[in-house]
């Protein structure tokens, strides 16, 4: 078959996936406008969430690259996706995370806002009632499925290397090369490659998943405190991993990679330029914002910024009053897509005691918009003044 009729085949088959409901890719359709900009988890992907230290970074990546694709597979069985969750989790320790999806269960399950440092208990003023145990009683069997569905590796494990092995050996669990020639190898030749004997590497052709619907995602957060290698900087760690071992990881074996990366300090020193740039335009995440090494943008098919405007005491913010949202407000953009839109801007709400997220709405053809918007800064205030009781 030419070259041609190869990607005309591929077009068919993908256009015949879409008509039946499998849209080639786990849809962001909890971000209904950005999913218009950035269609969802495509396999082979590298993407970047990047912001300043506070904005939650960790919490939004969460969100997308954990719990979104986890929960809609599960409401979506007749698609036949699989999704495994691989999280280099470099500052939260497993307890942590587990807090925080009984929080956000909580949230989804009940409306209720509880944050972690409440479900500890730790000092005076953070605690839970006693009639809150039933409710977390009822929110065992999520968090336990959630929770068994991801594996979580701490920092010990996190150097470029040792990354690799184990999303090679991922790999190696969830499909097989082919030959040149085409064939898949034998479980001879598999375990070969696995134990690395002989020559045989050199007839790889390609890899083939056994599920074409199996998404395999490695979230590491965060590169700039990752392990490192003997010998090598800490530039030359980031390089290694993303732009050498990623680049392998995504193109061979068709795993995305989402990788956490933090916006430079210098970025919150910036002020007002004498261009008349406003301190937005300074502080807002971008490229040449990112920390230690810059290269993981060229990476990346996409490249995300979050930006918390009432860190810096900004008033207005793509026409939402910040000091009625208080820190319940976040901007998320789109920093690069290879081949789509850039350069936008999506405001979300934002709960940071169960990391939870939402688009704002916009007054653009929305006649309820200001009976909406109304409602937001009324829970917004709420958050805030319950948040303030405890101060």
């Amino acid at each position: 078959m030419s070259g041609f009729q190869n990607i005309k085949s591929f077009i068919e088959r993908n256009k015949n996936n879409h008509e039946s409901g499998y849209y080639n890719c786990i849809p962001f359709d909890v971000f209904p406008r950005f999913e218009k900009l950035v269609p969802g988890i495509i396999q082979g992907m590298q993407y970047i969430l990047t912001g300043s230290s506070g904005c939650a970074k960790s919490k939004i990546s969460r969100f997308m690259f954990l719990h979104h694709p986890y929960h809609y597979v599960e409401k979506h069985p007749e698609l036949g996706i699989e999704v495994d969750i691989h999280y280099f989790s470099l500052e939260e320790s497993r307890e942590k995370i587990y807090l925080s999806e009984l929080s956000r269960v909580l949230k989804t399950k009940h409306g209720l806002s509880v944050s972690v440092n409440q479900l500890r208990s730790i000092g005076k003023n953070n605690t839970i009632p006693r009639t809150l145990f039933s409710k977390i009683d009822e929110c065992e069997k999520e968090v336990n499925v959630f929770m068994n569905k991801i594996k979580i590796y701490g920092k010990e494990e996190s150097n470029p290397t040792g990354v690799y092995k184990t999303m090679r050996d991922v790999a190696h669990k969830t499909g097989k090369y082919f030959h040149k020639s085409g064939h898949l190898f034998t479980e001879y030749e598999m375990n070969q490659i696995k134990n690395s004997h002989g020559e045989i590497y050199k007839d790889i052709g390609g890899f083939k998943l056994n599920n074409p619907r199996h998404y395999i995602i490695c979230l590491f957060d965060n590169i700039n405190i990752m392990k490192g290698e003997k010998g090598l900087s800490e530039y030359e760690c980031i390089n290694k991993l993303s732009t050498d071992y990623f680049l392998d990881t995504k193109s061979m074996f068709k795993q995305i990679n989402v990788i956490v990366q933090q916006q430079t300090a210098e970025k919150e020193k910036q002020e007002f330029t004498s261009r008349g740039q406003s301190i937005e335009e300074k502080l807002e995440p971008s490229k040449d914002g990112l920390a230690i090494n810059k290269s993981t943008f060229n990476d990346a098919e996409f490249v995300l910024g979050i930006f918390n405007p009432a860190r810096y005491g900004i008033k207005e913010h793509a026409g939402f009053d910040i000091q009625k949202l208080h820190d319940n407000y976040r901007s998320l953009s789109i920093l690069k897509n290879r081949d789509d839109y850039e350069g936008y801007k999506i405001p979300l709400f934002f709960d940071g005691a169960c990391d939870y997220f939402k688009e704002l709405p916009r007054q653009k053809d929305n006649p309820n918009y200001q009976n909406q918007i109304t409602e937001i800064y009324k829970y917004a205030k709420e958050l805030y003044d319950s948040r303030q009781n405890n101060v």
